[in-house]
């Protein structure tokens, strides 16, 4: 059996720059599936690559095409099953990915057969013996199954276990190293040691993932992973790797063990660094030379609004506690629709006088399947799934109008760009 997975481009305002550019890290686990079980299979990452997917589809000739993508990606995700139905309606279109996962309603058209929904890479193993006849697809947990016409039935949840997880294949991330890179650090791998995420923040899609449970990779398995890739900066992409006190020092331990010498890029909240400010050298020992932080706003009327559980001053503890360790903090912001030209210039004061010198501004974007998309669907209104990529208003702005807003928006982009020239430099030097 000929497995073809792929990753479609949604062409934006970030990758038009292509300052980060990461592997498809969920195909790569699929990868490692088919690799397992004796099948061939291929990578078309539209990130890196420009083969046609028309072309790759006649040359390869697949039996099954696999395409994930998030929400910003559906629409394309869609356009390509239809591309694989008109080629040959007898190769089966399977629909995966995080939005997928939780609005898989959306991909309810007659050109897919089959929408992965849980169980992660367990689901596609068993998934693809279904397809080779081994068993039937009313036992197929973790799917949605087309049975004709437009009926579709939507099996229960299938169980996951993270230490089950194979090691995934990156051979297409070795093909193309030099071009998976995230910033000024240069070529950067990814590994995921958690999924899903403990905390209620009211925008967040990711709590809603892994049926809103948190499972963890043990960390013995996690660092013979890290210890075998050949790449000295990695991107530990959990939703937020600063949770548990002790993993923590089990992590910096082993580390220290093995002799690892890589720098590590993570995600963690304010609040626990504020808590743990002790573990932050510990970090720093074990590589940890940036730490990605949802900082989201500067105020407490918008911090209590996100469901955020700490005040602005927490915000600003954070940021002092990392500079002061040496480790550059990014700081995630959200500007609201409803915020003036005041607010926005309230903000990037904010950020020039704490020194942020790395720091990103999205849009308020209510996620499908949030509870905030619930709370404001009367309100969203958008044309395309490609503006769900946080740089487009889905509502309307409250307090200035579209382009103002747009302008104030792009003006804070460019002052916050400006102030990283150096690093942007160096990042295209390498």
């Amino acid at each position: 059996m000929k497995i073809l997975l792929v990753r479609p481009k949604i062409k934006n305002l970030f990758t038009a720059v292509n300052f980060i550019n990461v592997e498809p890290l969920e195909l790569e686990y699929l990868a490692a599936v088919a690799g397992e079980e004796g099948w061939e299979y291929l990578i078309v990452d539209e990130m890196v690559e420009k083969r046609r997917f028309q072309k790759v589809l006649s040359l390869f000739k697949p039996d099954v095409v696999g395409i994930t993508g998030y929400c910003n990606s559906t629409s394309k995700m869609l356009k390509y099953a239809r591309s694989v139905k008109r080629f040959n309606m007898n190769t089966k279109v399977v629909i995966g990915g995080i939005h997928a996962e939780i609005n898989y309603t959306d991909f309810y058209i007659p050109q897919v057969d089959v929408i992965v929904h849980s169980g992660g890479s367990e689901t596609f193993r068993r998934l693809l013996r279904v397809i080779e006849g081994e068993y039937e697809y009313k036992d197929l947990l973790g799917c949605c199954i087309h049975i004709n016409n437009n009926e579709w039935c939507c099996n229960a949840p299938a169980p996951f276990d993270p230490d089950k997880l194979p090691r995934p294949d990156r051979s297409h991330f070795y093909q193309h190293k030099r071009k998976f890179r995230y910033l000024h650090y240069g070529t950067c791998a990814l590994v995921k040691t958690a999924y899903g995420c403990p905390y209620t923040c009211s925008f967040c899609y990711c709590k809603l993932l892994n049926g809103q449970k948190y499972s963890l990779r043990s960390v013995e398995d996690v660092m013979d992973e890290i210890q075998q890739i050949d790449c000295s900066t990695i991107w530990i992409v959990d939703d937020t790797f600063l949770v548990d006190r002790d993993r923590i020092k089990r992590f910096a331990a082993d580390a220290s063990k093995r002799g690892i010498n890589k720098k590590f890029i993570i995600y963690g909240r304010a609040d626990f660094i504020c808590e743990n400010e002790d573990l932050i050298p510990i970090l720093r020992n074990m590589g940890v030379v940036d730490i990605i932080v949802g900082l989201e706003a500067v105020e407490d009327t918008r911090l209590k609004e996100y469901h955020k559980e700490y005040d602005a001053l927490i915000n600003e503890c954070c940021v002092d506690i990392l500079n002061s360790n040496g480790i550059l903090c990014t700081g995630l912001f959200i500007v609201h629709g409803n915020d003036t030209k005041d607010d926005f210039n309230r903000l990037y004061r904010w950020i020039k006088k704490k020194n942020l010198s790395l720091c990103t501004v999205s849009i308020f974007t209510p996620l499908p399947g949030t509870a905030l998309h619930k709370e404001y669907k009367e309100k969203i209104n958008i044309s395309k799934h490609e503006h769900l990529d946080f740089l487009h208003l889905v509502m309307e702005p409250g307090k200035m109008g579209k382009f103002t807003f747009y302008y104030e928006f792009y003006k804070i982009y460019l002052k916050l760009l400006w102030r990283n020239l150096d690093k942007l430099w160096k990042m295209l030097m390498k």
